[in-house]
């Protein structure tokens, strides 16, 4: 019988003396009907916080979204306005821009996602705001597009002055999603921290009843010796029951598939179940006596009674009541991954340690299978797969990037482009077998020629780039010429035998006043390439970048000298 079990008796007695039968059914109702409001209460405060989470869940990925569409419509327009005719722009710059349309439109009006999920609309006024505002520069960011693209497509010339607008409701719309995102989190976060005030509440007047109905059990203790007979059955029936439910205990510890051992305050192991025996290779009954340090790794085992007498004197622990990794000890000295819980049990004349083990040797290979499956996608996601290098969406993006940092610490910025001379009569003399022989050599020439962060990636078919952050034209030029002198430097063995094989670069530099994107440095540099095949091939140009305001006024190119 409990201490609440006896504590109720003795009031339902008092109550009889005082008021009868009648009077105790009356409080048996009175307190299972508050027991059932406040339950109620607090579930429902579970209920709004369940709601506020999944509804933050469906908004947070909104921003991510747009702004990933708004990104991708962005780079690709770019490229297809530099004259890229393999660009879909109505598949890859329109069709995600529409997409976050209505993204926006669902969730702002309510409605049917994507995914043929109802979504309701929006409420809060800071998340509505938010998003009103964010449609609005999605709304305006495809007009600027749709004009952009309309005016390329006439025959116009996009203006520096236009760049820089249509830039900066980009960035304007990035800022946005960034903001929307902050919003929906510190929204999200207030109203549960007003639903966890309310559940303290709750919980505190739920301790405050049953804390009065111990002050009248208390009170009413004497009427305990007249029920000693009474309790004395019980007692026998309890007995019973324990026994019962020991024995239930023991099956089911025994049968367990995962490890138990019970430890004392010593480290000592008093207790092990079966699967402990045969998780750890010990013969049944040998680890009982044993101190648990048997079973850990040496490193563990070298410091384990130090936390133990640690958390005896201090009472700290990072460690009771949670699971964390480990490594364990088998019986023949082999090491393997377990997932461990450890737990104290008070008991009266004692005090223990329960430690349940799971072997986790085959999730960690399965881990370790997805690791490697992953890498080899982010590879195959980024990387050329003849050359190792960068792909040609790859190394646009690094050249984005050095941009942006170049932006922000006015720094410089390079950009070589190479081509190899008369690639396509290797190609039609000895096959593309032995052209993706001397495509390889290349590649490894290219790196060597280059600083550890500059970046190389293939642009495509035999043309690479080539993004050297922080240099100047000077340093630019002579790196283009380390990179032409160590394709050309010796014959490429191959299969067909040595060949012979140089390449024309075109180099371009964007410092101080110059302001231009991406697409400008690439059709500068391109046609610095494209004149240094023109003036006999196996030489360097380069491109002499006007301001910005004077463009596109034309490009004036130097010629460096080299071998013929």
């Amino acid at each position: 019988m409990t201490y609440l079990e006896m504590a109720l008796s003795d009031t339902w007695e008092a109550v009889r003396r005082k008021g009868g039968a009648r009077a105790k059914d009356i409080l048996s109702l009175a307190i299972m009907l508050f027991a059932v409001v406040t339950m109620g209460l607090v579930g429902y405060g579970q209920y709004i916080t369940a709601h506020i989470t999944q509804r933050q869940s469906e908004l947070l990925p909104i921003a991510d979204g747009v702004a990933n569409r708004a990104a991708a419509s962005h780079l690709y327009l770019i490229e297809a306005l530099g004259g890229d005719t393999s660009v879909d722009v109505g598949k890859t710059v329109f069709v995600p821009l529409t997409q976050a349309q209505q993204l926006l439109s669902v969730e702002l009006k309510g409605g049917t996602d994507a995914a043929g999920y109802v979504v309701a609309a929006v409420t809060d006024p800071t998340i509505v705001r938010d998003l009103k505002l964010l449609s609005e520069y999605v709304d305006a960011f495809k007009a600027d597009a749709t004009a952009r693209w309309l005016h390329r497509a006439h025959g116009g010339k996009i203006s520096a002055r236009s760049d820089r607008a249509f830039n900066t409701v980009y960035t304007e719309l990035v800022g946005i999603t960034d903001r929307l995102s902050k919003d929906v989190q510190h929204t999200a976060e207030t109203q549960r921290g007003v639903v966890q005030r309310l559940n303290f509440a709750v919980l505190g007047l739920l301790a405050l009843v049953f804390g009065g109905l111990a002050y009248v059990a208390r009170r009413s203790r004497r009427s305990i010796v007249l029920r000693n007979a009474e309790l004395e059955l019980r007692v026998r029936e309890r007995t019973r029951e324990l026994a019962s439910n020991e024995a239930r205990t023991t099956a089911i510890v025994n049968t367990a598939v995962d490890a138990i051992i019970t430890i004392d305050r010593t480290g000592v192991i008093q207790r092990v179940n079966p699967s402990t025996e045969r998780i750890f290779g010990w013969e049944e009954g040998t680890l009982v006596g044993k101190n648990v340090q048997v079973l850990m790794a040496q490193e563990d085992a070298k410091h384990h009674d130090e936390y133990l007498a640690r958390y005896l004197e201090t009472g700290k622990s990072h460690i009771l009541g949670s699971g964390r990794e480990a490594i364990a000890r088998r019986k023949d000295g082999a090491l393997f991954p377990i997932d461990i819980s450890v737990s104290e049990a008070k008991v009266e004349g004692g005090h223990f340690f329960v430690g349940v083990i799971r072997d986790i040797t085959e999730r960690k290979a399965v881990e370790a299978e997805l690791q490697a499956a992953k890498a080899a996608a982010e590879e195959a996601a980024t990387h050329d797969p003849l050359t190792g290098l960068w792909n040609h969406n790859r190394i646009l993006e690094v050249l984005m990037e050095e941009m942006a940092r170049s932006d922000r610490q006015g720094s410089t910025v390079s950009l070589i482009m190479v081509d190899l001379d008369h690639f396509k009569l290797v190609n039609d003399g000895h096959g593309h077998v032995v052209g993706d022989e001397v495509l390889r050599t290349v590649a490894e020439r290219l790196q060597k020629a280059v600083r550890t962060y500059d970046s190389v990636g293939r642009f495509g078919g035999e043309e690479f780039m080539v993004v050297l952050p922080g240099t100047v034209p000077a340093d630019a030029e002579r790196a283009a010429e380390r990179i032409r002198e160590e394709i050309g430097k010796t014959p490429i063995s191959t299969s067909a035998g040595s060949l012979e094989v140089t390449a024309s670069l075109g180099v371009v530099t964007r410092h101080g006043e110059l302001v231009n994107d991406a697409t400008a440095l690439l059709v500068a540099a391109d046609t610095a390439l494209y004149e240094s095949k023109d003036a006999g091939r196996n030489r360097v140009t380069v491109a002499n970048l006007a301001p910005a305001d004077e463009q596109p006024a034309g490009l004036s190119d130097q010629t460096a000298s080299s071998a013929p």
